[in-house]
């Protein structure tokens, strides 16, 4: 439709100009015939002329107001691609919002869970101290057990007391003692070395 609207309006922007032509050339070829012709065929001729111009100047009003009625059909898609874009805009924009709202509670939760697990494996690193402690006191005391304690059932105070057994203790116990916290000592020192080589392995990947 625009594109017949151009071109009409292209053919009637100058049509005076060309009806002037348009006379001109027929005015040579009608003068010399006009002495020949009779009156009333000169009147129909310009009738004729005349409604021809008229209807040139009507098609030219109407596609100057087709024309217009485009220009404004053209402003009217305009406000709508508009509107219709900020309404785009403020869905996104709302669903943008969400989207952060669902990762500030999944970053809380990450949190949380970073939280629990640093708990969690700080509680190991305690009862791996303990049993670090304790595999190596076990260790040497099952080794002594059977010298270092014993009950003793012909001791004094098992005579004059209610008591029918006394607990003597080895005097040499410091030997188990020692080795006890020696061992200890060698083992925390190995698992100490051991997670010192393990995180620079880490960063070695990590760089």
């Amino acid at each position: 439709m625009g594109l017949h609207l151009g071109y009409l309006a292209a053919s009637t922007m100058n049509w005076r100009t060309y009806i002037t032509f348009v006379s001109e050339q027929l005015k040579e070829c009608t003068v010399a015939k006009m002495d020949g012709l009779p009156l009333q065929v000169q009147l129909d001729l310009d009738l004729e002329i005349r409604n021809i111009a008229g209807e040139l100047t009507s098609c030219r009003q109407i596609v100057k107001k087709q024309l217009e009625l485009s220009s404004d059909l053209g402003i009217l898609y305009d406000d709508i691609l508009k509107s219709q874009g900020q309404e785009l805009l403020h869905s996104n924009g709302l669903k943008l919002a969400e989207i952060a709202g669902q990762d500030s509670t999944e970053t809380k939760a990450m949190v949380s869970i970073a939280d629990k697990t640093y708990q969690d494996s700080r509680t190991t690193r305690i009862m791996t101290v303990i049993a670090l402690i304790y595999l190596p006191a076990n260790l040497v005391l099952s080794f002594f057990s059977t010298t270092l304690v014993w009950f003793d059932p012909k001791s004094e105070i098992g005579y004059h007391s209610e008591n029918k057994f006394a607990m003597r203790v080895h005097p040499e116990i410091w030997v188990a003692v020692v080795t006890t916290v020696i061992l200890a000592t060698c083992t925390l020192s190995v698992s100490w070395w051991w997670q010192r080589r393990e995180k620079r392995i880490e960063l070695n990947n990590f760089c």
